[in-house]
């Protein structure tokens, strides 16, 4: 795990070809890949897939590869692991999904790369808001545009039982309750 976070290729490569079990999470649950989907090593991303990790592997709270490289901003890595099979609608055990993720912390191309592989923008856990609550809330407009524009339920409720709209009513962001409004 360490090696794969530090970012250090080839010691993560002899490992693989010692056949050192690669799965094996990290003292909080998380595995090699999430690791280094978090860090942004994408030779290393691509090497233990390779391997055959496992890209749909959560760690202690259900928080998958896919949803550190989707709040880390990682879009390459994020596209490498769709195309091997990562889920786009895991949650967390909260309910938080990728998108989310990526609608929270403001990035537009992880968002549109997420929903054109068949996120579901209007997915909430029991404890989680919706990607549009999210971005509402945390003031990208760019990304409330691109939610609303694909779709996503401007009623839907999220965490708390809030809307978009209250979110970000709350949070004084006045382009984002115009764009909601007229949408």
């Amino acid at each position: 795990c360490e090696a794969s976070c530090a970012g250090h290729v080839d010691i993560v490569d002899l490992l693989i070809k010692s056949s050192a079990d690669f799965e094996k999470s990290d003292r909080y649950g998380a595995s090699p890949l999430s690791n280094a989907s978090r860090a942004g090593h994408v030779k290393i991303v691509e090497m233990l897939i390779k391997g055959g990790a496992d890209c749909n592997k959560s760690n202690k709270n259900g928080t998958t590869p896919l949803c550190e490289a989707s709040r880390a901003g990682h879009v390459n890595i994020a596209d490498l692991l769709i195309k091997s099979g990562a889920d786009c609608n895991k949650s967390e055990i909260n309910g938080t999904t990728p998108l989310c993720d990526a609608s929270l912390a403001g990035h537009v191309d992880i968002v549109d790369l997420l929903i054109k592989s068949g996120a579901d923008y209007n997915k909430s856990g029991k404890n989680s808001a919706t990607s549009l609550c999210e971005a509402s809330r945390a003031g990208h407009v760019d990304i409330v545009d691109l939610l609303i524009k694909s779709g996503a339920d401007c009623n839907k409720r999220g965490k708390y039982d809030t809307t978009p709209l209250c979110e970000a009513s709350c949070a004084g962001h006045v382009d984002i309750v115009d764009l909601l409004i007229k949408s």
